[in-house]
């Protein structure tokens, strides 16, 4: 529900960008989750911890993927399959989807739609390989929907925020809180 927001279905141009990405994404998300269900607790929790600093460091370096390899569809689809892979494992598909999208230098509106896009479509595959291995009952799902209040809630509040602070400031405010909460999840799961 949050990233249907940002989704505006106007520019179909646009979505051609990340149509190998996509499809990549989509395959790994299924193989990744498969895996998420036959992988101790802690090694996830350590691959979630990694992702989040890696994430924040590839931000503060400002890693860039060259164009030509973003125009190629075989990378692409090779680097949708491991952001897939990593995201089934982690549910963390989207720092590595950032830097794509990142690197195709699009306008911060497109940015936000195609990152929203992509991601929302990772859900599916998640949840059916998810509801597949485990029992949800009313009460599970219940939790989780009253859950989406405060994430719609704080997703206006940052729009809020980002439209006040310049965009490098609200950067690293962002990598620097990511940075704590990825080492603290490393270091109590080690």
């Amino acid at each position: 529900a949050v990233n249907l927001r940002e989704i505006k279905f106007k520019n179909f141009e646009s979505y051609k960008k990340v149509y190998f990405l996509s499809l990549g994404v989509f395959i790994g998300i299924i193989i990744g989750s498969i895996l998420f269900h036959k992988i101790e607790d802690n090694l996830i929790s350590q691959l979630i911890g990694f992702m989040i600093v890696l994430t924040a460091i590839i931000n503060f370096t400002n890693l860039k993927i060259e164009k030509k390899l973003l125009l190629n569809k075989y990378f692409s689809i090779l680097y949708g399959l491991f952001c897939g892979l990593i995201g089934g494992i982690t549910t963390l598909v989207g720092p590595l989807i950032a830097v794509y999208l990142v690197s195709l230098k699009l306008e911060k509106e497109e940015f936000s739609e195609l990152i929203s896009l992509t991601i929302f479509s990772c859900l599916i595959p998640i949840y059916s390989v998810f509801f597949i291995y485990q029992p949800v009952s009313l009460n599970d799902f219940l939790i989780s929907l009253s859950l989406v209040i405060p994430a719609v809630l704080m997703q206006k509040f940052g729009f809020k925020i980002r439209k006040i602070l310049p965009q490098d400031i609200f950067k690293k405010i962002i990598l620097v809180v990511l940075t704590v909460i990825g080492s603290a999840v490393i270091f109590k799961n080690w």
